[in-house]
């Protein structure tokens, strides 16, 4: 697992060092990989208040008149960190970012290991949930196609691990290994009621909420819709979770429909991605994973399987809902995908290679497959690495910007 994230942060690493490296005499880089300048200076803006000595913040880029209401303990740490450090901030936001990273990749191999004993099934997840992409490579959309009608993993952050790895989101990876962790640890206290469990699953849920809100939805959702399926025998876990993290929800929440520049931006929906578009942008996992859940021998391969049913009915249901920010709860999804996809692949695999003459060559044969499928699904992420490479070659407004003299 060590090698395989310091592959993933040479490859994530690569096109910010190719963009320092192509900044002409007089421009520097901004240091920001991926289309997303808004967000990304919006979280600079905040880390700066905080540096500044400021404990809330405020939308800096309006005229409107408002209040110091925003409270985010992440930009707030960063900012300080880079006060007290005396650094600067871009600084601070690599540093963390490569940490966020390096917690999703053992996140997510934890998370799988509750849930498959078989060292392959927990090899392959891992490789597929950090380098599978879909088939949008495949499409070659017209300039003029809308963007929500072209597959989500040619645009959508969220739309597998490896963009949320290598775009400049960094709260992504942090979210995601926060959203597992607390789901991890809910699902433990359920079965084994160890109080422990709880009061993690609790933390890591606040910790959750005051990173990447959004993920609230799909945590509460999931959790909730599991517990049903026990009724009171489980109501002490998500209770647990829920009561930690709720305050600072609703707090959340508070600011954004009561505050009048913050309520602008609930105000404003986001569109969202057709069904053809996750479809193709979810590719082989997505396919793998729905005839995983409906194989037996397949889901008795794996523990609480039930768990990750729900886990992708809840998420594609709420991708559904007219909530306005809907697209956002694709993230977790494919993480989950990816697992089933693994726990069918290496199954079918192990069949097909069982009856093999010398002991060796199952298991040559085996490494060999699942090598194969591993590239197949990551043709993708090579080309999305290809384009941010080009991207810096022909730069858009705001990737470089005039040299401070």
């Amino acid at each position: 697992m060590c090698i395989w994230t310091a592959i993933l942060l040479a490859v994530a690493a690569a096109p910010y060092v190719d963009g320092y490296a192509r900044a002409e005499p007089g421009w520097s880089f901004t240091g920001f990989v991926g289309a997303y300048h808004n967000d990304y200076n919006s979280y600079l803006a905040w880390m700066r208040q905080a540096r500044d000595g400021h404990l809330l913040f405020k939308d800096l880029f309006t005229a409107e008149p408002h209040g110091r209401v925003f409270f985010h303990p992440l930009f707030w740490l960063m900012g300080t960190s880079a006060r007290v450090l005396h650094v600067q901030l871009l600084a601070v936001w690599h540093v963390v970012q490569v940490l966020a990273g390096v917690l999703m990749v053992f996140t997510i191999y934890r998370f799988c290991a509750h849930f498959v004993a078989r060292r392959s099934s927990r090899r392959l997840a891992l490789v597929l949930a950090t380098s599978a992409a879909g088939l949008g490579w495949l499409t070659n959309p017209s300039i003029d196609t809308p963007w929500i009608e072209r597959p989500i993993d040619l645009w959508l952050a969220e739309a597998n691990g490896l963009r949320g790895l290598v775009t400049s989101f960094f709260t992504l990876p942090l979210a995601l290994s926060l959203l597992l962790l607390s789901m991890l640890h809910a699902l433990r206290f359920f079965r084994d009621r160890r109080r422990k469990d709880g009061l993690l699953g609790g933390v890591f849920a606040l910790a959750l909420a005051a990173t990447h809100q959004y993920d609230m939805v799909t945590l509460y959702a999931v959790l909730g819709v599991y517990t049903l399926f026990a009724l009171r025998r489980r109501l002490a876990g998500l209770a647990v979770t829920v009561g930690i993290s709720l305050p600072f929800v609703i707090y959340s929440v508070a600011v954004v429909s009561l505050d009048p520049v913050f309520s602008l931006h609930k105000a404003s929906a986001m569109e969202s991605p057709t069904v053809l578009s996750y479809i193709l942008g979810w590719g082989l996992p997505f396919f793998a994973a729905a005839i995983a859940l409906a194989t037996p021998a397949v889901r008795r391969a794996g523990r609480d399987v039930d768990f990750l049913a729900v886990f992708l009915c809840v998420g594609l249901v709420l991708l559904a809902l007219p909530i306005g920010f809907q697209r956002k709860l694709t993230w977790g999804l494919h993480p989950a995908m990816c697992l089933l996809c693994a726990l069918l692949v290496t199954t079918a695999v192990e069949r097909i290679t069982k009856h093999r003459g010398s002991p060796m060559a199952p298991r040559v044969v085996q490494t060999a497959m699942l090598v194969a499928f591993s590239a197949v699904c990551a043709v993708g992420s090579a080309a999305f690495l290809r384009s941010l490479l080009e991207r810096n070659a022909q730069p858009s407004p705001g990737d470089y910007t005039p040299a401070h003299k």
